[in-house]
């Protein structure tokens, strides 16, 4: 019995370090880095498109491109008029994170403006919202080496045919995270 014993003993030892002669160890790494947070804080400037006189026969649109300095551009009504004496301006953001950190920009597809002025519901709609992004049309870029980037929105404001005299005011959200 004590044979046996010794057998099984040797045979068990003989059979794990078969098994450990068979096996390979490699290492790998942890990586993990910790980035300045986005902040995004509103700049100087809001969407503005300034002073009109809409056509009263057609609909028509305006245009504010996403620029520091705005191309500004008439579509439809042929007899809107457009006044230099209030601003033309795309909203402005600012925005600091880690230096060369890809973002993207979400904005929305569209958002009303109400008439203050009159006591009924009167709206306008901004919709075709861009920015000057430069990638993945315009919604995606990388923050500059100083850690900042100017964000620019423009977009194109719905005026309808003999629209209510009166100040157009709404809101729209603009979010930016990291990809």
């Amino acid at each position: 019995m004590k044979i046996l014993k010794i057998v099984m003993a040797i045979a068990t030892m003989l059979f794990m370090s078969n098994t450990v002669l068979a096996q390979n160890q490699e290492t790998a790494y942890a990586y993990a880095e910790a980035v300045v947070p986005l902040m995004l804080n509103k700049g100087t400037n809001d969407l503005a498109f300034g002073a009109l006189q809409p056509d009263p026969l057609a609909a028509a649109t305006l245009t504010i491109s996403a620029a520091e300095t705005p191309t500004v551009t008439k579509g439809g009504g042929s007899n809107l008029i457009v006044y230099n004496f209030k601003p033309q301006t795309a909203a402005e953001f600012d925005l600091t994170g880690s230096p060369f950190g890809g973002f993207i920009i979400t904005h929305p597809s569209t958002a009303t403006l109400t008439n203050t002025d009159s006591g009924n519901s009167e709206t306008m709609t901004v919709d075709n919202f861009t920015s000057n992004a430069t990638y993945s049309f315009n919604t995606l870029d990388f923050i500059k080496n100083d850690g900042t980037y100017k964000i620019y929105i423009g977009g194109t404001l719905n005026i309808g045919a003999a629209q209510a005299v009166g100040s157009y005011t709404g809101t729209f959200e603009v979010t930016v995270n990291y990809f």
